[in-house]
């Protein structure tokens, strides 16, 4: 239908150069860059195709604009002009021109549109199963819910409704279904193509208010879908169908749930008419699903999605089990080697260094890695300024270490500074040998079980999940 309405420079350009089954709106505005938006993104047309440089555009001219206007009311403006009035002309296939230009207004009414400096193209795209993201929703064994699709203009909310309308029947939903066309976009007009399904009537190209009277009085619909409510007159016909029995879906215009409890005519809407909302937008291209809310404005949670939630929320618990069980093992390892080090420099201390026994392990054990090693040094420093004995008790509180090894801490944390500076340092030699044997054993079975109990508590966690599912 386009060819039949543009230049022929324009139409060989759309038809052969670009890929028109992504093309959704053609700007043409006088003695500017005709500019197309193809996935929601903008481009300017050239000869070639697209471009994003202005030096190769093609720019629209008053005689391109005014030759648009006239083949698409085939030549015959009057034949149009209540279109034209309301600011657009349909053509088939639900494609619609929007009007820019001088209004001719007498005694406050509009009498038509002359002198047009600006021209939308807006082409409609059959998008099948776009409406399934949340068809469950939607419809139930109960039936059809009274639903608000929300989204800002361009964003997907005709072409959601029509594919719900087709998805009934597809369904097997033997359900009367009558769309309320006003400007012929959700079915395309007589001679459009577009498929609604099976159980689908479509009173095109009258007002919401003419549309549900008529539908309601003489085609008993058991469903009523509409397209852009945005007056108040719009909104006391959603509610007299509804009060009369009959399901509504239909579209408004707003970027959230916010700005649309912000608007004034809905606010006249009773919350509890409207049983779901879905929101689109443009985030990722036109038709981006952002959402089902209930009639009290909370999201729909998907059960897969707590599903999912819950299968990962089981695997990370058990991942936690094994991590735990595994930092004993890097805990036992790291208390080994910060011992092995703190014997280490108070072996060179006490053979070249006049200062406390309490100062040289406050300096030697500032840095270490163990905080098994850190927190027991200070209990023990408390000790030494009360000028008490080191108790058993106190290194009993080490839980990752074995009996033989608390026994090793107790005796040579007694043992340090009774000594003179020779027999103390071979002291300490001696016991960093042994500590040494025990650094080994740690780190071998740190090796071993660390990441192993990491992996298993995964494991589990997975084999818990898919017993569960």
């Amino acid at each position: 239908m386009l060819q039949e309405v543009l230049s022929e420079q324009l139409s060989n350009i759309i038809n052969y150069k670009i890929a028109n089954n992504e093309l959704s709106e053609i700007r043409i505005r006088r003695n500017k860059p005709i500019v197309v938006f193809m996935k929601g993104q903008p481009y300017y047309i050239c000869e070639k195709g697209l471009t994003c440089s202005l030096d190769n555009a093609i720019f629209a001219t008053k005689e391109m604009i005014d030759d648009i206007v006239y083949k698409a009311s085939d030549y015959s403006i009057y034949s149009v002009n209540e279109q034209i009035k309301q600011g657009y002309i349909m053509l088939e296939n639900g494609i619609r021109i929007g009007l820019c230009g001088s209004m001719v207004i007498e005694n406050n009414q509009v009498k038509t549109m002359i002198n047009w400096t600006s021209l939308n193209i807006r082409i409609p795209h059959a998008i099948k199963n776009c409406s399934l993201c949340c068809f469950d929703d939607i419809v139930s064994e109960n039936g059809v819910k009274n639903t608000l699709i929300i989204s800002p203009p361009g964003a997907g909310k005709t072409t959601f409704i029509r594919d719900f309308v087709y998805q009934l029947s597809e369904h097997n939903y033997c359900l009367n279904v009558t769309v309320i066309d006003e400007r012929g976009e959700i079915g395309g007009g007589e001679n459009s193509g577009i498929n609604l399904g099976n159980f689908c009537d479509v009173i095109s190209y009258c007002t919401k208010e003419q549309g549900f009277i008529q539908a309601i009085r003489s085609m008993n619909p058991g469903l009523i879908v509409t397209d852009e409510i945005g007056t108040e007159k719009d909104c006391e016909s959603l509610i007299n169908a509804m009060n009369s029995g009959v399901k509504v879906v239909a579209t408004i215009h707003a970027s959230s749930i916010e700005e649309l409890r912000r608007k004034k005519f809905f606010e006249k809407l009773p919350v509890c008419y409207f049983e779901r909302y879905v929101l689109l937008s443009n985030r990722e291209g036109p038709g981006t699903y952002e959402g089902t809310y209930n009639e009290k404005f909370s999201k729909i949670v998907k059960w897969w999605s707590m599903t999912v939630i819950l299968i990962l929320l089981i695997i990370f618990c058990f991942g936690l089990i094994g991590y735990k069980l595994s930092a004993f093992y890097v805990s036992r390892k790291k208390f080994f080697s910060s011992l092995e080090i703190l014997m280490s420099n108070l072996e060179l201390d006490v053979s070249f260094s006049k200062d406390k026994l309490k100062n040289l392990i406050l300096k030697n054990s500032e840095n270490l890695n163990s905080k098994e090693l850190v927190e027991f040094c200070k209990k023990y420093f408390e000790l030494l300024d009360k000028k008490q004995k080191l108790d058993f008790e106190l290194v009993n509180e080490i839980k990752i270490l074995k009996k033989e090894e608390k026994d090793l801490i107790f005796l040579f944390f007694n043992s340090i500074g009774k000594l003179d500076a020779y027999s103390q340092s071979k002291e300490i030699k001696m016991y960093q040998n042994k500590v040494n044997e025990y650094y080994l054993q740690a780190s071998d079975e740190c090796k071993k079980y660390a990441g192993l109990y990491i992996k298993l508590g995964i494991i589990f966690g997975i084999l818990i999940c898919l017993l569960i599912i």
